[in-house]
């Protein structure tokens, strides 16, 4: 019963804007342009207005206001509109308590910002080409499932957390599909297809806890949002009691031979951006 009334609330679940939809569909090219996505901007009230809301924020340190959309997409780059058209137009996923996972309001977004981050530095590593856009959207969406799967384990967060820590459970991940008989990537799946996201940003909500299960095209992009994922939880940015209760695979370093020295600058550059980027976000 309970996975249908899942399904059912993923129905519910407002879709995508036709802005955001049509900017995670323009990162997807190769030919996206400054204009193209300034003008889906500008044809959007309620994007410029959040756009122009956290260029302007003391965050940035501007020093003058920003008034143009031009502008202010100039300044905080196509990636950075296309996390905040994600952001704007679905509150119901990213501004909501995870009560089942014990994580505050806002959590779950600055977990996704941080990851999104990350994996985009880190896609400068990988043994194969891979569009840091692409890491950038997939890291933003990678954990949507759990704002579904949230209200199902609420008052289960305790036997989840026992089932890891007696080993009835090898990750949290199995412990939902124990209580649940599905998980959170799963359902963020189902969400995506709801949402009409393309098939490789649905492969890394799917597999990115298990990268290597991925379709082969897509694991350089499912293992890069898998690191990515990992380092935001290093940093201690995760969703609640999930944080830090999801192994990494060592078959990652077949896609990112990153060395020790080079992790900790990826480590330190994410961490000032992602400081900069969330008290724009949230203040």
């Amino acid at each position: 019963m309970e996975l249908r009334e899942i399904v059912d609330k993923i129905k519910r679940l407002s879709p995508l804007s036709a802005s955001a939809t049509q900017l995670i569909e323009l990162m997807q090219s190769s030919g996206s342009s400054f204009e193209q996505i300034t003008h889906i901007v500008e044809l959007d009230a309620a994007l410029t207005a959040n756009v122009l809301k956290v260029v302007n924020s003391p965050a940035f340190g501007l020093g003058h206001k920003v008034t143009s959309v031009s502008r202010a997409v100039s300044f905080l780059g196509e990636k950075m509109i296309a996390g905040i058209a994600i952001a704007s137009c679905a509150p119901e996923v990213y501004g909501e308590e995870l009560a089942g996972y014990a994580a505050e309001r806002g959590e779950l977004w600055e977990h996704s910002l941080l990851t999104a981050i990350a994996s985009r530095e880190i896609a400068a590593y990988c043994t194969e080409p891979l569009r840091a856009e692409d890491a950038f959207t997939a890291g933003i969406l990678h954990d949507i499932g759990k704002s579904v799967l949230s209200q199902f384990v609420a008052g289960k967060t305790h036997e989840l957390m026992e089932a890891v820590e007696s080993k009835a459970a090898q990750d949290f991940m199995e412990a939902e599909r124990l209580a649940l008989e599905t998980d959170h990537s799963e359902a963020g799946m189902v969400l995506g297809k709801h949402w009409r996201l393309p098939a490789n940003l649905l492969a890394a909500i799917r597999y990115h806890h298990t990268p290597h299960k991925a379709p082969e095209e897509y694991r350089p992009l499912v293992y890069c949002v898998h690191l990515g994922d990992a380092l935001a939880q290093m940093h201690g940015v995760g969703t609640g009691a999930a944080t830090l209760q999801c192994g990494l695979e060592p078959t990652v370093c077949d896609y990112f031979p990153i060395s020790e020295d080079e992790f900790q600058a990826i480590f330190l550059d994410a961490s000032i951006e992602f400081e900069k980027s969330r008290t724009a976000f949230l203040g």
